[in-house]
């Protein structure tokens, strides 16, 4: 994998790590696993304390307000959807009027 600049693309950077052959893997696997044992057993503790400081209720609101905008951005979606459709069936109706006059 190569860093050529500060910004990295994501889609390159995973298609260039699939091509690359499991020799070519490792150093990058073994450079991982070395960060990992410097860490010691806190590697993951911040995400784990995060998770264990937020209260279950809190939990339920959040899951609840992610519910609820997902469920705003599907009906807009098919309500658009909807809409192109109309739209489309106006246009294909238009279009046999004119050619039958």
């Amino acid at each position: 994998l190569t860093l050529n600049s500060d910004i990295v693309d994501l889609d390159q950077a995973r298609e260039e790590w699939r091509n690359m052959s499991e020799l070519d893997k490792e150093p990058f696997r073994k450079i991982a696993e070395e960060e990992k044992k410097c860490m010691g057993d806190n590697w993951m503790k911040d995400f784990k304390i995060k998770k264990s400081q937020v209260t279950q209720e809190d939990r339920k609101k959040s899951k609840l307000e992610s519910d609820r905008k997902y469920r705003q951005k599907v009906k807009l979606n098919k309500s658009k959807k909807q809409t192109e459709d109309e739209f489309c069936v106006n246009k294909f109706k238009d279009i046999l009027t004119r050619k039958k006059d």
